[in-house]
């Protein structure tokens, strides 16, 4: 697994934030038999993810994800966010292209450190995978995603620890670095 790597001592950029109270679908692992439970809700201004994972019936995933309008991440290399979830927890990032949802997904993980965090991820560095498997040198695979065709984007949370969950989000946005 990468981890997320945070350029902050960098200039940056802001682009345009996403709007964290719309859009977000929850898909778990019930989508294939798992247990997995999560719940999603606003308060104050910040995005709050919870739940637990379950690995009963080959499960053990959840996730959070939402469309992106066309002009959201044109002309931007990184995604900035700012989150707080349990030490030692992986929490990755998702993006795909307008090709449906069940398609490739181009990752990025993140280990937590039980404090505010706040990430640039350099969207070249996402690598894409199709439920779960790398997909690294696949024919007919794009290796990276271009920001202009960025048209979703997602939390998932598949670190196989059952203890309860609690992410925080309130920041998620389009930037560059410098």
């Amino acid at each position: 697994m990468t981890s997320g790597t945070a350029a902050m001592n960098k200039d940056r950029t802001p682009g345009q934030s996403l709007v964290l109270s719309e859009g977000w679908m929850r898909v778990n692992d019930s989508v294939m038999g798992g247990i997995s439970t999560s719940r999603a809700y606003m308060e104050d201004d910040v995005l709050h993810f919870e739940g637990q994972l379950s690995l009963a019936n080959n499960g053990g995933f959840v996730s959070l994800q939402r469309p992106v309008p066309e002009e959201v991440f044109s002309g931007s290399t990184d995604l900035c966010l700012n989150f707080k979830l349990e030490p030692g927890r992986q929490l990755q990032v998702r993006l795909r292209d307008g090709r449906g949802s069940d398609g490739v997904a181009y990752r990025q993980s993140i280990t937590a450190s039980g404090d505010w965090q706040r990430v640039q991820l350099d969207i070249g560095d996402f690598i894409p995978v199709f439920r779960g498997r790398v997909l690294t040198g696949y024919p007919g695979v794009e290796q990276t995603i271009a920001p202009r065709n960025i048209r979703q984007v997602g939390l998932l949370i598949s670190d196989k620890n059952t203890t309860p969950f609690h992410l925080l989000v309130n920041e998620m946005s389009a930037c560059t670095i410098h």
